[in-house]
């Protein structure tokens, strides 16, 4: 009896380890103290009217974090930082949720250091994150219009609570689909220009809108350094775009990536986070 206690048990030990371990696919010192996020509280959007500085994370999976969950981050709740994760809602702006771990059914993505870092700066932050995994040029050159669709939805809304709008910066994370085919590939330049110029005109269009300029930042990146054949095409494409339309482009394809060495870790997505942040 006593041996088929201490079996069950070493069943029960080693299936919740390899179910946590194939869950998970990240190591486990990627645990983070809750020392390591700063809370704020400058940040209220508060009663009466505010400017609100409303950013967009936008792309494929790891613009989303694909394999990053939420008890890999710190406890955080924030409900004074808001954040649309259309891509849960039928790539729709459905309302606004508090920022935290678990915003977006128990995932992370770059928008949470995104969210920390731009509310610690004393701005009143509002994040539209806007996506689908495995998304390349010819779903987003039609595709695009549900994203500017929620971004006038999402500035609208926040307008209609008496808070004056700007759109302030834009993640684009995205080319690792494209980078799978030399024929995506060699057409990505022309479709990211048709993409970006849309979201662009939208941004201006909600900036006039409330008193504002042109005044929207833009980062566009992907892991070019993944297993697909043709990155470097794709690569070349955004750096040339950012340089001649005066964005920035960042290289994420040094950060730590998991087993498929495609999708960031944790660890990589709060770098990508930081990084966005620190351009926007």
């Amino acid at each position: 009896m006593r041996k088929l206690i201490y079996l069950s048990v070493a069943v029960f030990a080693t299936t919740f380890f390899i179910s946590c371990t194939n869950d998970s696919l990240e190591i486990s010192n990627e645990k983070f103290p809750s020392s390591q996020v700063n809370r704020v509280g400058t940040d209220a959007l508060g009663t009466g009217s505010q400017v609100v500085d409303l950013y967009v994370v936008a792309g494929q999976s790891n613009a989303l974090g694909w394999l990053s969950r939420g008890y890999s981050f710190p406890a955080y709740n924030n409900y004074r930082v808001r954040l649309a994760p259309s891509f849960v809602t039928g790539m729709q702006f459905r309302g606004w949720k508090s920022l935290s771990r678990d915003s977006q059914n128990g995932y992370f993505g770059p928008e949470m250091d995104l969210g920390i870092i731009k509310s610690g700066q004393g701005r009143n932050v509002a994040i539209l994150k806007h996506g689908i995994g495995s998304s390349g040029m010819n779903y987003w050159t039609g595709g695009v219009n549900g994203l500017t669709n929620a971004m006038k939805a999402a500035a609208n809304d926040l307008r209609a609570q008496g808070h004056t709008v700007r759109v302030s910066g834009v993640a684009w994370i995205q080319g690792e689909e494209d980078s799978k085919y030399q024929n995506t590939a060699n057409a990505y330049a022309g479709k990211l220009s048709i993409v970006l110029g849309k979201i662009k005109s939208t941004a201006k269009s909600i900036n006039q809108t409330n008193g504002f300029g042109n005044i929207t930042r833009y980062v566009i990146g992907f892991n070019e350094n993944g297993p697909a054949p043709y990155s470097q095409i794709v690569s070349i494409a955004q750096e040339n775009y950012a340089y001649y339309n005066g964005d920035s482009w960042l290289s994420f394809g040094n950060l730590p990536v998991s087993n498929d060495m495609l999708h960031f870790t944790a660890y990589g997505i709060r770098k990508q986070g930081q990084m966005i942040a620190s351009r926007l």
